[in-house]
């Protein structure tokens, strides 16, 4: 359970003797000892989600995509399509040029909507696109929130050295 919305929370961190550091919810909940040298965390809800989410596309304004008219009028006219070339062929034609023209069709229009759909979230800026280059662009941002995952674990690295220095300072005297 997280923490409640629009509420800071307060924690205290402290470090014991043998170098662990130590999150409690109260000061009740401290060691004698350790309550002069424990130190105040605040958690802000709010301030912590904003800080945490990942612009998918790079760009900080840019605005969700929405599937939307366009989208769907786009979908529409093609099938209007398929259907108007496939009652346009002659009755006697073989099924193989049939499922030809079809695919042929089926293939444009599925590259001009994933086109649309990479110049509508800013990774692209042709008229066309590929399955591969989707799946690419979602390698990208899975590899961006992955490094920024990185960069937070090495922070907290940091924090929990930190915390243990000065007991281990200690304990060689």
């Amino acid at each position: 359970m997280g923490p409640e919305q629009g509420k800071a929370q307060q924690f205290y961190r402290y470090t014991d003797t043998e170098g662990r550091v130590h999150i409690v919810t109260s000061l009740g909940s401290l060691p004698p000892g350790a309550r002069g040298k424990a130190e105040l965390v605040v958690l802000d809800a709010e301030a912590t989600r904003a800080e945490h989410t990942v612009p998918m596309s790079g760009a900080a304004d840019a605005k969700p995509f929405e599937l939307d008219g366009v989208s769907f009028g786009a979908g529409f006219a093609v099938a209007i399509v398929l259907a108007a070339i496939l009652k346009m062929m002659p009755e006697g034609m073989r099924w193989l040029p049939k499922l030809a023209v079809v695919v042929a069709i089926a293939a444009l229009g599925t590259g001009l909507y994933l086109g649309y759909l990479r110049k509508t979230t800013g990774t692209g800026s042709g008229p066309l696109a590929s399955p591969s280059s989707i799946i690419q662009d979602a390698k990208d941002a899975v590899e961006k929130v992955n490094q920024k995952q990185r960069e937070r674990e090495a922070e907290l690295r940091a924090i929990q050295a930190e915390g243990a220095t000065p007991a281990a300072a200690s304990s060689k005297r």
